[in-house]
């Protein structure tokens, strides 16, 4: 990679969000045309699935159970795309994001089902591929029952990152999919009024807290007033509250005391292409009896 290159997918890693996803008629960005290095890479990454996926748990700490995974997509770290953020940055400039994300989904439920983990898959899926794909979409019930993944195993996670200027497609969609059993989530909530107003609209199953709030909560009244706040909607709402980025034990302990039950993070473990759930669950069995 030249370093003209390399000076652009560090500017993209910079300033890009995780996951970050871009509208269906947004006109390319800043990325050079076909031919250009990261086009190639891109072209290669697609061609030959050359990225893997990692597992990350979410914990039940009260039933000291797995509740599920989440999926996260690795690039080979030889790319010049390894860094996830620039790799769906670069997709969405190129018009490529709903091809990248209907094999990275199709790779998830393959691996998940391969390695039988226990519990749900969560799944990021961009608002945008919901709406593009429609029923061409690999969590159709088709393409779940050829995988052997029953639908009600999967949870669809939302990220608030940028502006949905469909929102009655995507409300449709969302439908449609709740309807043949799948979950939904709705991902880093407390980013934006945006996601409230998702919250409002969709009724997601889960909540995930941003980590920007479960981060030093255990010293911070007003992030423990952000949380109770949550709690109340979710309650309200039906909807179960994932408190995620948890590296603490002190912030588990308030946020248990809060009335939080399930959590991701560092905490518990790191993601893993192939997570070891009995020594995930002695170590939550220990943290339990820390007490």
């Amino acid at each position: 990679m030249s370093m003209a290159d390399a000076t652009f997918a560090a500017s993209l890693s910079r300033a890009a969000v995780p996951r970050l996803r871009l509208a269906p008629d947004t006109e390319p960005g800043t990325l050079p045309p076909d031919g250009h290095p990261l086009a190639r890479a891109l072209d290669q990454l697609i061609a030959r699935r050359e990225f893997d996926v990692h597992f990350q748990p979410i914990v039940d700490s009260a039933q000291v159970r797995v509740l599920g995974f989440e999926a996260l997509v690795r690039p080979p770290s030889t790319s010049p795309l390894a860094s996830p953020p620039v790799l769906f940055q670069v997709a969405a400039e190129l018009g490529r994001l709903v091809e990248l994300e209907r094999h990275v989904v199709r790779r998830i439920i393959r691996k998940f089902v391969d390695l039988q983990l226990p519990g749900r898959v969560f799944i990021n899926v961009s608002a945008d591929t919901l709406i593009s794909t429609r029923h061409r979409h690999p969590l159709s019930l088709p393409e779940l029952a050829r995988c052997g993944l029953p639908a009600d195993d999967i949870v669809v996670e939302l990220t608030e990152t940028r502006a949905v200027l469909d929102e009655e497609a995507l409300a449709t969609v969302v439908a449609s999919l709740r309807a043949s059993g799948l979950s939904f989530a709705l991902d880093d909530l407390g980013q934006g009024f945006a996601s409230l107003k998702r919250w409002l609209d969709l009724r997601p199953d889960f909540v995930k807290i941003d980590r920007h709030f479960v981060d030093g909560v255990a010293r911070d009244p007003l992030r423990r007033q952000f949380v109770r706040s949550i709690l109340e909607m979710a309650h309200s709402s039906g909807a179960a509250v994932i408190a995620e980025g948890l590296e603490q034990a002190d912030d588990w302990r308030v946020l248990r005391d809060l009335g939080t039950s399930l959590f991701q993070g560092y905490l518990f473990a790191r993601p893993s292409p192939s997570p070891r759930t009995d020594l995930l669950l002695d170590a939550l069995a220990r943290l339990s009896r820390s007490e």
